[in-house]
């Protein structure tokens, strides 16, 4: 069985470098990968976990949000959840030291239905205490009464491991794993907790998955007040998400040819759910099309020229594109709330009044050049989010220079899907107005027109 043990850390360089030892010393003998997933520490933890040695007990992975202002968890989390390979997922916070029989008790007490809550002792002995440790006064024993009267149901992620399918339980904002709409201190397990629930998995107590949580006082911590205040945030999000309706996951029967992921597919579809007007730029097949339509309630406009000439790919054949062509409408020709603009995507842009479209999703010619031309055209135009796909540095480093340089750090990703929530933007990158201005004299209507497909001589106003 694969093993991510996933750590959540924020500027706790010498409790993370106490926990990172430990794991060297774990008695389970198969191997595993441990992801550190860092929330904008600036003690130079990331220093240290770049310099820390290669060994032959685990992999070390680690991910950063660079969010060095905000308390962004689930974010957190959520990069490790994402990239890791495990069947079992094990999260444990920074400051809770693992028994060197932990991962051990979680692999022998697997079961990919279960949710299993580990010990969380106040007594640093606990380390060193044979398993299975006696049940001190508190939380602990509220925990094993409750276990034992087959009343279980309780949940943190402090110390906790279920399968990598439970940890990617789509959330209610679109998002793999946890809800990102938590910001500040607290909550966004609990969402989880109630999220997990809902969907089937069984709660269970493992008293044999030990760790010791470091006293408060022993380590970095956020103000009282400023916890408190984001507690109370927190608490009111949470009673705001519980009664939304639940995400709806994409159904995983799209065989289309893409590249496109399960993951991704969800995401796309999720967030279609929230729009009644989107844009894709670059269609190929259909197959992110397919999520678009499906879960959008509204119109999905598809650019896409189809173009037999384009040599943007290399070894792209003029027949490739002419059967991606047929394809594509073979496809989606089902769909009722389709709309085809077979045309350059900037003329296409051209058509939109400002503000007129609630998403743009772009993946189209991914060199840095057309990017840069597909987003200024577009993102005055667009509402709610502007996304695209393959933001991947070593397949398509163009994407990711001209995403970077746009928007900066704004964005977030699912897979190598990059998005943009404008709404949320605390600031404009200048480019809607430069882009509004060149095109100020050009005549626009406020929707193409409601043909089947548009040609780009019938999208041109005389």
């Amino acid at each position: 069985m694969r093993i991510t043990y996933l750590i959540l850390t924020w500027n706790r360089i010498d409790a993370l470098r106490r926990h990172l030892e430990l794991l060297l010393k774990q008695t389970y003998t198969g191997p595993f990968e441990v992801i550190v997933c860092v929330d904008g520490s600036t003690d130079g933890t990331q220093k240290m976990l770049a310099d820390w040695q290669y060994n032959e007990r685990f992999i070390l992975k680690w991910f950063d949000t660079g969010n060095i202002n905000k308390n962004t968890a689930a974010q957190a989390k959520n990069l490790g959840i994402k990239n890791a390979v495990g069947e079992l997922i094990i999260m444990v916070d920074d400051d809770c030291l693992p028994h060197q029989e932990l991962i051990k008790a979680y692999v022998g007490n697997y079961n990919p239905k279960d949710i299993q809550l580990g010990y969380k002792s106040n007594f640093e002995s606990y380390l060193y205490t044979t398993i299975p440790v006696s049940i001190e006064p508190g939380l602990m024993k509220t925990w094993w009464d409750d276990w034992q009267a087959g009343r279980f149901g309780h949940f943190q992620c402090g110390n906790v491991a279920m399968s990598i399918e439970a940890a990617k339980t789509l959330a209610k904002d679109g998002s793999i794993g946890f809800d990102e709409r938590f910001m500040g201190y607290g909550h966004e397990d609990t969402e989880l907790g109630y999220r997990l629930h809902d969907a089937g998995f069984k709660f269970v107590f493992n008293p044999a998955a030990v760790v010791y949580h470091l006293h408060p006082g022993t380590t970095p911590q956020q103000a009282p007040e400023m916890k408190e205040a984001d507690r109370v945030r927190s608490n009111a999000r949470l009673q705001q998400i519980l009664h939304e309706p639940a995400a709806k996951p994409y159904p995983e029967f799209n065989d289309l040819t893409g590249m496109m992921t399960i993951e991704e597919l969800q995401w796309l579809y999720q967030i279609a759910g929230e729009m009644t007007s989107i844009v894709e730029v670059g269609s190929w097949q259909g197959r992110s099309a397919h999520a678009l339509l499906s879960g959008c309630r509204g119109t999905v406009y598809v650019v896409d020229q189809w173009d037999p000439e384009y040599v943007g790919v290399h070894g792209l054949s003029r027949q490739a594109m002419v059967d991606s062509r047929r394809a594509f409408f073979s496809n989606l020709g089902g769909f009722n709330n389709l709309q085809v603009l077979e045309m350059a995507s900037v003329n296409a842009a051209k058509a939109f009044q400002d503000k007129s479209v609630d998403m743009v999703f772009i993946d189209a010619d991914h060199a840095y050049g057309s990017l840069i031309a597909d987003i200024q055209a577009w993102l005055p135009k667009t509402i709610k989010i502007i996304c695209g796909h393959d933001y991947s540095e070593s397949d398509h480093p163009g994407v990711v220079q001209a995403v970077d340089e746009i928007f900066g750090g704004a964005h977030k990703l699912c897979g190598s899907i990059w998005s943009v929530r404008l709404e949320s933007m605390e600031k404009k990158t200048g480019k809607e107005k430069e882009v509004a201005e060149n095109e100020a004299e050009t005549k626009q209507i406020k929707r193409p027109p409601h043909d089947r497909m548009i040609r780009e001589e019938d999208a041109v106003t005389k």
